[in-house]
Formats: structure tokens, sequence, C-alpha cells
């Protein structure tokens, strides 16, 4: 008999739970386990899933990196690789780190795809899984959402202002569509970029209209709804339905050793007041925990989730609960390192 989660005694005194989607183990001469690719936690422990994370293939992760880096002026916390993203996700406690890959170019949208593919086809073991890539100029967007979905991909990455096309464009619009069509999530870099002084693809006003022209759907409005539009977020999206990432949006960024003249007031994000009056608006449930990495270190980012005045059950929504419910029947959970739900499940109101 199967179940999705179990409690095993393993020692005196210690209890664990199995999580992951369910199956009976193999078992071994003599009745003992001899593989079980299922997570083991400790009853209680929350999970994590750091929903928007970034890598390159290795052979061109550092000049990537070198040439972002040079438009941004903001320190790197990792090498830019699966295995450095692997790695800092691991020291930080991370279950499941989703890569959110960039289109530039539409003539490359197949190609990305095919690294995603080969990403999500790692074994269970491996921490990082990732959403699709798309550039809504691609001449086969259609043919590539499709592939994405057969292939069991769950979402895909839209960045207006890497695209170079607005989001409430007709293009844009028309991918949208789609993508509520086959059921996928999609996350949108939204709001300004650091990196790119001027742009506004993607501005909150933008958002608003390519909802309003699509309706319901599952869209993560990255950089809590807007980087560095907030007010204008708190103005225009709350009743949309859209989801919000924390990701390069809580406290200060970190300049890069590069001589870049930062002036104090310009390395601000949000204070802990503000970001937490967007989870109140928004409500919890609505608020999925991101870093960006590599331009952030997901164990800071982490203790600035918990040290926010929030009650225990919505620091755990945020961190994983709520992306482990979005990505539950969407992915095959073994994969995807994803608890049962027990896990995420959604608490009873406190009174």
């Amino acid at each position: 008999m199967s179940m999705f989660c179990r409690i095993l005694r393993v020692q005196k005194g210690t209890a664990l739970r199995i999580i992951g989607r369910s199956g009976t183990p193999e078992k071994a001469e003599g009745g003992r386990l001899r593989s079980m690719p299922l997570i083991l936690r400790r009853r209680n422990e929350t999970v994590i899933i750091d929903v928007h994370t970034h890598l390159f293939p290795a052979k061109i992760a550092e000049a990537a990196l070198r040439k972002m880096q040079g438009n941004s002026h903001t320190a790197l916390y990792s090498d830019g690789t699966e295995a450095g993203l692997c790695a800092c996700e691991a020291r930080a406690g991370v279950d499941l780190a989703i890569a959110q890959p960039v289109a530039t170019n539409p003539e490359k949208v197949s190609h990305l795809n095919d690294f995603v593919l080969e990403i999500n086809g790692r074994d269970a073991g491996s921490r990082v899984r990732s959403f699709g890539a798309m550039h809504p100029a691609c001449r086969d967007w259609e043919r590539e959402l499709e592939r994405l979905k057969m292939a069991g991909v769950p979402g895909i990455k839209l960045h207006p202002p890497y695209t170079g096309v607005d989001l409430d464009d007709p293009r844009s619009i028309a991918v949208l569509r789609k993508c509520r069509e086959l059921d996928l999530m999609v996350l949108i870099h939204s709001g300004r970029d650091v990196g790119l002084p001027g742009a506004e693809e993607a501005l909150p006003i933008r958002v608003r209209r390519a909802l309003d022209a699509v309706g319901p759907m599952k869209l993560i409005a990255g950089h809590m709804g807007g980087w560095g539009c907030w007010e204008e977020v708190l103005e225009l999206l709350p009743d949309t339905g859209c989801y919000l990432d924390t990701a390069f949006a809580l406290g200060t960024m970190t300049p890069a050793p590069d001589g870049h003249a930062w002036r104090a007031e310009d390395l601000r994000l949000l204070r802990a007041e503000a970001f937490c009056e967007l989870i109140a608006r928004f409500g919890a449930d609505r608020v999925l925990f991101g870093t960006d990495s590599p331009w952030a270190d997901p164990e800071e980012e982490i203790r600035k989730i918990k040290g926010l005045p929030l009650q225990e059950a919505e620091v755990r929504r945020i961190l994983g609960d709520n992306m482990a419910g979005l990505l539950a029947g969407r992915v095959n959970a073994e994969c995807w390192r994803l608890p049962g739900p027990a896990a995420w499940q959604a608490p009873a109101p406190e009174t």
C-alpha cells in the first residue's frame, strides 16, 4: 500500500517523514530497504523551495556573469553553474531550486529548452530543476510551449526587459494565453531592472493590462511584483490573483568590488515594514520564496524571511509550501523533490 506521507521509526525517539510522492520501497534479501528515492525529513521541518534562480552551461557561465555584473555592479554569490547553484542552495538547506532561463534571442529558445530538459532529466537526488525558456518573437513559440508541456515542465520564464517585448504587447499576450490553455505557470521579471536602467517593458501597469487581457492564470510576478515600483504594485496588482516572489527585494543590494560609485540610497530595496505590507495585501498564500541566485546568498535570504514579524505558518507557506502546492499535479513529485500533502496543505486559520 502506498501513501504520500508516512512516519517511520528509524531510531528510538526519532520520527522521520517521507517527503515526495509515495511508493513502496524496494527490499533486498532479508527485507531490508534497498533504495528509497524519496526525501527523509524530520516531522515539522520547513520545506524550502527557491523558485527564482539562474544558471548557465559551464562553458559560458563565467563570460555571461562577467557581462551581467558589468551592467548591474552587484555582488555574486556563486559561479553561475549548475554545480555552483547546487552547492550554495545545499549550504542554505534548500530542498529544491528552480532555474529560470532567460531567452534573449528568439532563435535560441529551442536550444535553451534542450538544456532545460537535460537539467530536469537528472536523477531525483538533484536539488535543481528548471522552468522553460520563451521569447515572444520566437517563430515556433506554440510548438515549443507544447513540447515543454509534454515533457512535464510546469512553467516558463519571461523577461520582457531582455526580450525587448512589452508584457502587454500582443505577442506576449498570445504566449500568456497559450500558457493559460496548457496550464503552464509563467514567472516574469516584473518592474525595472538594476542592470538595464530605463527598461519599462514589465512595469506593474503592463502586468495589469496583460492579466486583464488574458484572465485568471498562474502568473508569478518576480521581485515582489515589480522591482523598484512597489508603490505601483500595491495600487495595481493585489486583486489580479497573481503571485509574488521575494527575489532581490528585501534589505539592500551588495555592490560588486568593481569601484562603481553607488549612492547608499540606490542600494536600498524594501524595508521590512513595506515588504510585510505587500504580504498583507496579497496574502501569505500568494508569496513564494526566491533569491535570484547567483545575485543573492540563499542562506541570508532565508534568514531575512524568518526574521520578519510573521506567524510561523506564514513563513512556512512562503518558504516552500505555497510552491509545493502549485507544482503538485503539474510535475513528477519524486523527480521534483516535492513534499506530500500533509506538508504543504494550508493550516486552519489561527483563532
